[in-house]
């Protein structure tokens, strides 16, 4: 079967799991004997590549970038970008006589959508986060756990102030004026993307609790399943950059608590950062790591600086060095988080995990057994948790190995690929 993947990033470019989740499970339909077609803008990388079963195709793009790096999303969130990907797309999967188009992230879905219909070929969306619920922030779901049913006109410009104000607290009355009349260009985006979802041949969800999420808030597609992200791919740790990062950032002799992820208010990384000097208290070797992109929102107090290090963007290779000299993962998210890719990173080097009970987190960290769930937005039992943790190295160890199991078991990149493939065989077009 011949399938193409098509995303508006995919490595090296792009800073988050979703492009680390959609190689991995690219390798793995091609090691599995698939053929697959990667369709993409080459933001100056070579304009083919190829491997093993796999071809990636980058079309020109006036926007270069490093690796790691993205570009601002009006670039790629209007209607001339996504008659340049359609065409795109219409002529490379013409040419490879593809049989399946799957869209991987959201600026794909229209493009591939209707590549699909010009072509008579099955069509297929994977949704890897709540962005197409609502243009507004969805600052709502980082205290419930659904969107509201009576979100009006009036309840969606207070919304989007609200954001607003949390994440731009520098903006005056123009630059919030701008942003309502934005969010509302943004909601017809996203209602001409959630038209193409719904007339897909499949939609694919991360998680069960974001497919739930999706049927409450009324994004449905013909068919719609769960498929979780793929585990990492067999790796090697290589020692000497072990060395030279423990050396670096002073790890040896410390109890490393991770963070890895994007630093902002719907991940947790402010409440985490609260949780540093009661963990201290008990445990005055930990060390905290917070890997990602710098927010300058997201504050980090100076008179506790011997306790944490923020290493900033690090390649996958160098994140995963971290993980395998963690003591205990922390995923500390307040919105309905899907499943975070953290989350299996930390499994798949035996790490116990502590996280909170929201969006999909329970499908993959199991209470007591595998790591430990808390309230969201709570310090003190975030605290708790990672204490909890580090006094028993008996436990974590345990809990660590009942992690690698679960892994193996739940999130196999065989099961994984057999569970995409019954989706492709059994998705029919229109």
């Amino acid at each position: 079967m011949k399938i193409c993947f098509s995303c508006e990033y995919f490595p090296p470019f792009g800073s988050g799991g979703g492009e680390i989740s959609t190689f991995y499970q690219a390798e793995g339909l091609a090691n599995s004997g698939q053929k697959i077609v990667v369709v993409t803008p080459d933001y100056g990388a070579t304009e083919y590549e190829e491997r093993d079963n796999m071809k990636i195709c980058r079309f020109p793009f006036f926007k270069k970038l490093k690796t790691g790096e993205q570009c601002n999303p009006i670039f790629l969130a209007n209607p001339i970008f996504f008659l340049y990907f359609l065409y795109h797309l219409v002529k490379t999967c013409r040419r490879e006589k593809v049989q399946i188009i799957h869209a991987h992230t959201n600026n794909a879905i229209i493009s591939s959508f209707f590549t699909a219909k010009l072509l008579g070929i099955k069509s297929v969306v994977t949704l890897r986060d709540t962005t197409m619920l609502c243009a507004a922030g969805l600052l709502c779901l980082h205290e419930v756990d659904a969107v509201p049913p009576d979100c009006g006109v009036v309840k969606f410009v207070k919304c989007v102030w609200a954001f607003d104000k949390k994440y731009y607290p520098e903006w005056g009355l123009v630059y919030r004026l701008k942003s309502v009349l934005n969010a509302f260009l943004n909601e017809l985006d996203l209602s001409l993307k959630r038209m193409a979802i719904r007339k897909a041949d499949a939609l694919i969800t991360v998680s069960d609790g974001l497919k739930s999420l999706c049927e409450h808030s009324g994004i449905n597609g013909k068919r719609m399943v769960a498929v979780y992200n793929s585990p990492p791919i067999q790796t090697e740790i290589d020692e000497q950059i072990k060395e030279e990062i423990a050396n670096r950032y002073k790890i040896k002799g410390r109890k490393v608590i991770l963070y890895a992820g994007k630093m902002s208010y719907g991940k947790g990384t402010d409440v985490l950062i609260e949780s540093i000097e009661a963990v201290i208290k008990k445990e005055p070797c930990s060390l905290f790591v917070f890997l990602g992109k710098k927010n300058p929102l997201i504050l980090f107090p100076e008179r506790l600086k011997d306790y944490y290090v923020t290493p900033g963007f690090v390649s996958n290779k160098e994140a995963q060095v971290f993980f395998a000299l963690a003591d205990v993962v922390v995923v500390p998210s307040v919105w309905q988080e899907p499943l975070s890719r953290v989350l299996l990173e930390g499994m798949y080097f035996s790490k116990p995990i502590v996280a909170t009970k929201v969006g999909g987190m329970s499908e993959a960290v199991i209470n007591g057994k595998t790591g430990l769930l808390v309230g969201r937005g709570s310090p003190d039992e975030l605290a708790k948790a990672i204490i909890a943790i580090l006094k028993d190295r008996h436990r974590a160890e345990v809990m660590g190995r009942e992690g690698k199991k679960l892994l193996e078991d739940r999130f196999s990149i065989d099961k994984n690929i057999a569970k995409l493939m019954e989706v492709y065989g059994n998705s029919t077009p229109d």
